[in-house]
């Protein structure tokens, strides 16, 4: 199997991480959902959960947040031409992060494509599901809270910080040497 799959498949992979950390939070862990198996819960529609909070230690917290927005909290609304609209604009740039994987030579930046694909499209099937995406990590100091996440947006951060690298530090054509 080439590169080129083994990317593809990272970002399915990163799907199903994702889908599965959520449902496990989701009907599981925090218990604010009926118990309906990870396959019914996958394609079902279903009603949001409500927030909840579990301590998990000093500085991580397992929380039940649903985000209509984007990253950080941005474009909160529960308009649906927002939930269609950031949808078809990260289905658009998945499909063209897919091209760029399937011409890209670079193994490192493959599977750095792959992580950003299948992050963007967990959190799209979030938002077409519920309308917004379940994010649950919340790490924190103190009194201070980095805004909850999820394993999706872990791998998008994930990919992005790996692809800059790879850009910088790697590449053989860098202008500054």
């Amino acid at each position: 199997m080439n590169w080129r799959a083994k990317g593809i498949l990272l970002a399915l992979g990163v799907i199903l991480a994702d889908q599965l950390s959520k449902w496990v939070v989701v009907t599981q862990f925090l218990a604010r959902m009926d118990n309906r198996g990870f396959g019914a819960w996958l394609v079902e529609k279903a009603g949001r959960a409500p927030f909840a909070s579990e301590e998990i230690n000093a500085f991580l917290n397992i929380v039940m947040v649903w985000n209509p927005g984007v990253s950080f909290g941005m474009l909160q609304t529960d308009s649906a031409l927002v939930v269609y609209g950031l949808s078809a604009m990260a289905i658009i740039v998945a499909i063209g992060f897919m091209v760029w994987l399937w011409r890209e030579p670079k193994p490192l930046r493959g599977w750095s494509i792959g992580l950003i694909v299948g992050g963007a499209l967990g959190n799209v099937w979030d938002r077409l599901r519920f309308g917004a995406v379940v994010d649950f990590i919340d790490l924190h100091a103190g009194s201070w809270h980095w805004p909850a996440f999820n394993i999706a947006d872990s791998a998008v951060s994930i990919g992005i910080i790996l692809l800059l690298i790879e850009t910088f530090f790697f590449a053989e054509n860098r202008r500054y040497k």
